[in-house]
Order: structure tokens, then C-alpha cells, then sequence
């Protein structure tokens, strides 16, 4: 079982007018976009989840993405709200996410109507 779906089937046009600016901030920064586009597939989140992408993204501009999956998943367990439960990211789903935020393969997507 996948986990993370490339690309990944949009119903917005993240960079319309009528997108918030978050969202648009969101999908202004590759490591950001990447985080909002890989958990938001396969998990619930909460208001703050927009937020969290950008705060994220920004420890990874600074300190570098992890090197391995514990270290992945140990930053998104401790920076990531859940609804129901904070250790959510199973080993699997942080396997998958790791290369698309190191850079080794690019998470893109598509707008669908």
C-alpha cells in the first residue's frame, strides 16, 4: 500500500484568488507544499495544520531536512496537531514522505475540476 499518490488531484487552484494566503505560502515553498501535500492525503488535521506546514518548513530551511526516517518522524510527531492522536506517522508513510522533502523525488499536482 502507497501511501503518498503522485500527483496529487487538487479540486482549488492553489494559486487563484480566492486561495488564502496561507494556502498560497504554502504552495510558494517547495518543502511546505510538499509537507501540506503529503500528510493532508492520508491523515486528519486540524485549523492549525497550514501553519504547522510553514513552521516546519521553515526548521527545515534552517537545520536541513532529517536524514532519517526517526529523526522525520520524531520533528512531524512533535510539530504536528492530530486530532485523535500524536504519534500518528506510521514508519511506512515516513519512508515514503522522506524523499519528496530531501529533494530526491518532487511531489507534484494537478488541478482537477
Amino acid at each position: 500500500m502507497e501511501y503518498i499518490k503522485n500527483p496529487v488531484e487538487l479540486k482549488f487552484d492553489p494559486l487563484d484568488d480566492k486561495t488564502t494566503k496561507e494556502v498560497k505560502a504554502i504552495f510558494e515553498n517547495r518543502l511546505a507544499r510538499t509537507l501540506w501535500m503529503g500528510i493532508k492525503q492520508g491523515h486528519i488535521v486540524d485549523q492549525y495544520f497550514e501553519k504547522q506546514c510553514l513552521n516546519v518548513s521553515e526548521i527545515f530551511e534552517k537545520l536541513g531536512v532529517p536524514d532519517t526516517p526517526e529523526k522525520l518522524k520524531r520533528i512531524l510527531d512533535k510539530n504536528f496537531n492530530t486530532l485523535y492522536d500524536t504519534k500518528t506517522y506510521n514508519k511506512k508513510f515516513i519512508e515514503e514522505l522522506l524523499p519528496y522533502l530531501s529533494g530526491e523525488k518532487d511531489l507534484e499536482y494537478k488541478v482537477i475540476k
